[in-house]
This record gives C-alpha cells, structure tokens and sequence, in this order.
C-alpha cells in the first residue's frame, strides 16, 4: 500500500509542478483536434483559465484536454498517432516530441487523469517503444505498435487490446510516475489475441487479468477493426453542440459505485458514442444505383432477379422519420445509393446518438429497454441498406439477395449475414456475430469484420454499419436498418 501511495504522490506532484519542469515545454504544435462533439476545453497549464476546443485547433505540449458530460474529441498527432478523448474525461499531454529524422528518438508521455481513451500508436511509438508511456493515477502503460483503449478513475484502471499489445505495471518504488517508457518490473503484457482484460487497483501491488466480458466491452466500447481509422484525418463531421449526449454522462466510468447492474442500464452510449471515428476523406462520388438495381414505382424496395428479390435502399413501409431508430450524416456526401439517412438535425429530433462514425451518426429514440425484450430472441428483416463495394479507389453500388439479423436477449449474443451483389452479378458476403448488452449495443467479435450498432428498447428495430476487407483492393462497406418479424 505504501508503494501505491508513493506512485500516486509522484503522479500528482508531477502534474502541480509541470510548468517548473528543468527541460522546457515545447512550443511546437503537437496535434490537431480533428473532431469536436459537445463541451470540450484545455488548460494550458496550472492555474490558467480554460478555453474552448475548436475543430482543426492545434495543441501543444503541456496542455489538459477537459471534456465534459456530453464531450467527445479526436486528435490527430505529428506523428500519424490517433486518440479519442471520451465524455468527462481529462487527459494531459504531458511530453510529445516526434523526431521525424530520427524517429528511435522519440519521446512521447501522456496522462489519463480520468476517464476513457483509445489510443492508436503513430510512428513516435511504433520506432521508440521504449519511450512512450501514457500513465493513469495507478498505472503505467506501454505498448508494442497498439491499438488500446483504457478507463481510468483514482482508484482503478481496465485496458483492452485491439491491435499489438501493451505492458502495464502497478505504481512503486520500481516503477514512478515520472518515468518514460513502460516499466520494467511487476508488468504485465496484453496481446489482441487475447479474450481478457487487464485490471488495476490502488488497492492491489499487482496488475491481473480479468475475462474479457459484455460490460467491459460496454465500458471500453472496442471496436471490430482499427482497418478503417488509419486513413488521413482531414475531415470534420460534426462540432461544438451537433452531436448531442447518448445519455447521462457517467462520472463513474469504471463502476465502482453503486450497484453495475443499474449503471449497466442506465449508462450505455456514452463509451460507444465517443468510440473513435477518424475523420475520414469527405467521399465524393457518385455511386447512383444502375437503371438493373432501381425498383418498379409499384415495388420502390425490390428488383425482380429471377426467383428472388434484390433489396436496396428504403425497404420498409415506414418513413425515416418515423423510424425509432434513423441514420444522421454530419457531412455532404455525394451518393445516389443513400436513400436510408437523414440530415443529423433531422434525425436528432426526438433521439439520442448512439454512435458516431465516420461523417454518420446513428440516432435512437429509447435506451430504455423494456423487461420482456430482454428475454426475448428477435429475428430482424432487412428494413434498408446503402451498401458499397470499393475496388481499387473507384465504388460500386450493392444490392442485397439475402439478409438475416438475429439478437438473442436471453443468451446475450447476436449474429447477421448480409448475401449482396454488385450490377455485373458479382456476390459479395458479409458475416458477423458477437455479443448484445442489456442496452442493446451490439458489440462485434467476428475478426477481420467491423460492425457496430444496437437494437432499439422495444426491440422493434435495430442498424448497424458494417465493413469488410476482402481482398487488399477490396471492401465492402455499408450502413443497415432493420424491422423486427415478431
């Protein structure tokens, strides 16, 4: 115990003293925010006033990013580094210097105060492992060229992995705050092999493994892929108030306090809301559907193809905006085959987000789920779907033969398949299974596939966005809504 008292003593000493530091704080800029969702503001050192997060500001060393209940930022490192600062959270950009000419000489170290991040290394780690560190109030973690998210509160840090692997060892006398690298003593190493999670407490000297649960996925919202969150960060989907809360902002990230089940129920959206969405290229091309995939007037939904029915965009009888459950795009995109979104002020009327992801957000009317859907198995029909296949840079719209989204309440678990072609009769497969939490989240396990999305608190509807690499020219990739058969 007294070994964690001294690491958090030095934590903290070191955070009230950072401006006295001997070697200087660089004045250059370190990172961008690329996407600015709701109260987000930095502090650039002790005592100073706080001010405003715009998108495309820059930020330097020495500054503490402060989100509030309803905050969600991106920011994009000089190294090619990505993270993602989730609701109430504060995260001190203690020391980032990049050496592009010599990148073994590298030297990044951060501090997670509370709250969530996903962390994805840049070439700052990637060449000098040995000297990036992002430490918690209990913790030190390292990495191995990582794709990690964490959670972090005074008395407790839990990480998972997504790509690499970290190295995290417990505060003591062998392993300071004020360290640079990961510790070489009492650590423990998590590989994205591995079904578990990591877990320390201010209570415990040593760092343990814990399974890789539902409500751990809740809580660290890992996603299915990094695949599509490496591209240029150049765009900005949405700022300032344009995303509104999922729901009440958890102080309590970790649950600590209280009874979890409760704050299970009452607190899902905001991990998976602020779940990193790399702001990618705007898309500006035209993938109109072809004259062979547009229905009849008579049948708007389908296209007769043989004994079976191609499905391409709004399906259902009802309209978007009558729908618990709708899509809502932050920017323009240019693309005939969307006929399933709507502008995000429009589908934020009457809904929460519940994701955000690349210029999209889905939006959803109710997470209060009802006692019997949660124990019910639900069988989806395809409601609406805008899907793509993009071969070498140039995309090609998709139509859907077959689809099937079944969400098991009772087993906590889901599985879909989506059976799509493309106009010259090219098929093309999309498979995906993984777990269902009690909020309806649905939280992918199936490697090589992204998905994510939930089901709505009637379990009447459900939508998730999907992507697929098939081939390293090849993926699909799409957004899907869905209308329960019971």
């Amino acid at each position: 115990m007294f070994c964690r008292f001294v690491g958090l003593v030095t934590l903290f000493a070191l955070l009230l003293a950072r401006p006295a530091m001997a070697e200087p704080i660089s004045v250059s800029v370190v990172a961008q925010a690329k996407l600015v969702l709701g109260e987000v503001v930095i502090r650039q050192g002790v005592g100073s006033e706080t001010a405003a997060v715009d998108a495309d500001q820059s930020l330097f060393e020495g500054d503490l990013v402060i989100t509030g209940a309803d905050g969600v930022v991106h920011l994009a490192f000089v190294d090619g580094a990505l993270l993602s600062i989730r609701p109430n959270s504060e995260l001190l950009i203690e020391r980032y210097r990049y050496n592009q000419t010599q990148p073994s000489e590298s030297e990044i170290k951060l501090t997670l105060l509370k709250g969530v991040v996903r962390s994805i290394s840049g070439e700052g780690a990637h060449h000098a492992k040995d000297k990036f560190r992002l430490n918690t109030p209990v913790a030190a973690i390292g990495v191995r060229g990582t794709d990690f998210v964490v959670a972090a509160n005074g008395e407790q840090t839990r990480a998972i992995v997504n790509a690499g692997g970290i190295v995290v060892a417990p505060f003591s006398e062998t392993c300071a705050a004020n360290g640079v690298g990961p510790c070489e003593s009492n650590f423990v190493e998590l590989f994205s092999n591995e079904q578990r999670a990591i877990f320390v407490s201010a209570q415990e000297t040593v760092a343990r493994f814990i399974p890789l649960s539902a409500q751990i996925l809740e809580e660290l919202a890992a996603p299915g892929s990094d695949s599509d969150l490496r591209e240029d960060a150049v765009g900005n989907p949405a700022s300032g108030d344009e995303v509104e809360a999922a729901n009440d902002a958890d102080s309590d990230p970790l649950g600590v306090e209280g009874n979890k089940d409760t704050k299970d129920q009452a607190n899902i959206g905001v991990a998976v809301e602020a779940e990193i969405a790399v702001d990618l290229p705007e898309r500006v091309f035209e993938t109109t559907v072809p004259a062979e995939l547009i229905a009849q007037e008579t049948n708007s939904n389908q296209v007769a193809d043989g004994e079976s029915a191609l499905l391409t965009g709004l399906i259902s009888d009802r309209a978007l905006e009558d729908r618990s459950m709708t899509w809502g795009r932050y920017s323009a995109i240019l693309d005939g085959n969307d006929k399933i979104t709507l502008n995000y002020r429009e589908a934020r009327e009457q809904r929460k987000v519940l994701l955000v992801d690349s210029g999209y957000g889905l939006y959803r009317e109710s997470s209060e789920f009802e006692s019997d859907t949660l124990r019910e198995s639900i069988s989806f029909e395809l409601a609406g779907i805008s899907a793509t296949a993009v071969r070498s840079g140039n995309a090609h719209a998709l139509a859907a033969k077959q689809a099937e989204l079944t969400v098991n309440f009772r087993e906590s678990e889901f599985d879909t398949y989506l059976d799509l072609v493309d106009i010259e009769g090219r098929d093309y497969l999309f498979e995906a299974e993984g777990l269902v939490s009690r909020t309806g989240v649905l939280l992918n396990q199936t490697e090589g596939a992204t998905l994510r999305g939930g089901v709505d608190g009637s379990g009447d509807e459900a939508a998730y966005l999907f992507e697929s690499i098939l081939a390293p020219d090849l993926r699909i990739e799409g957004r899907t809504l869905w209308d329960s058969r019971k």
